[in-house]
């Protein structure tokens, strides 16, 4: 299995398959994403796949991490520069509790 990203923003895992229709990913376990849609993932919808989540993660993209695992506290940040990312690539992937995409962010945002 291995994490995805499409070009929808949104992520994923999926088992990789080779099969007469072409399909890239069958799903093992979707990230909202409805049974359709995850379905008919293929190689062109997918930007990036990695079997560690943090190479997904890009600028714009607001992650939840845990600051506290004794209690349980978590903070929500936007990643701002590349320099961000690679301070989440030397912490633990534990640490990383959520990833709203700044394409999910985009689509769901009200604006004033």
């Amino acid at each position: 299995g291995e994490y995805v990203r499409t070009n929808r923003g949104k992520f994923g895992i999926c088992i990789s398959v080779s099969n007469v229709t072409g399909r890239y990913c069958q799903p093992k376990y979707l990230i909202q994403w409805s049974k359709a849609e995850a379905y008919y993932i293929t190689k062109q919808t997918i930007t990036k796949h990695s079997k560690n989540i943090i190479d997904l993660i890009k600028v714009g993209d607001i992650v939840e991490i845990v600051i506290n695992e004794i209690n349980g506290y978590t903070n929500k940040v936007e990643i701002v520069n590349e320099e961000q990312i690679e301070i989440l690539k030397t912490a633990n992937k534990k640490y990383i509790k959520s990833i709203v995409t700044k394409e999910q962010f985009e689509s769901l945002e009200y604006k004033v």
